[in-house]
């Protein structure tokens, strides 16, 4: 379950304390270094994306995406890979070459995930990163944020990135499908991802590189001061895309839904998918 805070009646409210103000600290210091960084690399965006994110979204920030389900089965042909540009798995001696990509922070998280199963694939450019893409078998709290239960042979793909100098060249789409592809080498059979439905780069990728995909539920991410929640809900489509497979000019595969019990999980009509985070309310298809 995602993590909570104790009441300030609790014994244990003073070390939740220090460890906020620690991790406050921490985005104080290493500020200076993590602004250059975002302003060589996405211009005064970046740096006003960073300040956002360590001002107003530590007081209240709230988002929905949509959780979708791609067969590896369906996927698109694979895309030749140009002389220059290779596509490999990151291991933790490699992330010195990732310093003028990732910010402090970003830094430990990827070493805290490289610790466990959960593999990043990256696409380089002349020996320089240009993007990565996480991929988990597993979806936990403490490295994605909530908790689901994946069907067998099937994975958590995320944190897809691609540098701004190198966007818009179809890098996006080689990382996503050579990962695809070779996870379905390896006995994969589905991918899941989260993609907020105002992403519209992300979701032209998802076209280019599956040959079909559904929509399974809608997850929403809120956070308030130091508490953080998610709850799950079907997705069902607007009353204009109803029969018709397209909402928003992106096709979709619907899941029929039907009216929601009071447990805390969200299944597939094949009873494969299980979600299970607060606020949840169970649907079976």
């Amino acid at each position: 379950m995602p993590p909570t805070v104790p009441s300030s009646s609790s014994s244990g409210d003073a070390p939740q304390r220090l460890s906020r103000l620690a991790k406050y600290w921490r985005d104080i210091a290493s500020f200076p270094r993590d602004a250059g960084l975002m302003r060589a690399r996405e211009g005064w965006s970046g740096v006003a994306k960073l300040i956002v994110g360590r001002t107003m979204h530590r007081v209240y920030y709230r988002k929905e995406f949509l959780f979708i389900e791609q067969q590896l089965a369906d996927l698109a042909p694979r895309v030749p890979i140009p002389a220059d540009v290779r596509v490999g798995l990151l291991d933790e001696h490699q992330l010195e070459q990732f310093q003028r990509m990732l910010t402090e922070r970003q830094m430990a998280i990827f070493r805290r995930r490289l610790a466990t199963p959960r593999r990043c694939h990256v696409v380089w450019v002349a020996n320089e990163p240009a993007g990565y893409v996480w991929a988990s078998a597993q979806i936990e709290p403490l490295f994605e944020g909530f908790a689901i239960d994946l069907p067998p042979r099937s994975y958590y793909g995320w944190d897809l990135y691609i540098a701004p100098r190198w966007r818009r060249r179809g890098l996006a789409s080689l990382l996503t499908l050579e990962a695809q592809h070779r996870s379905r080498e390896k006995g994969w059979v589905s991918n899941f991802r989260l993609i907020a439905p105002e992403n519209i780069g992300s979701l032209r990728t998802l076209e280019r590189t599956s040959g079909g995909y559904r929509i399974h539920a809608v997850v929403r991410r809120t956070k308030m001061l130091h508490r953080e929640s998610y709850s799950v809900r079907p997705y069902v489509p607007s009353a204009e895309a109803r029969g018709t497979e397209a909402v928003d000019d992106v096709q979709l595969s619907l899941v029929p839904t039907a009216a929601p019990a009071d447990a805390p999980v969200v299944r597939t009509d094949a009873d494969a998918l299980v979600a299970r985070t607060p606020g949840a309310r169970e649907v079976t298809a």
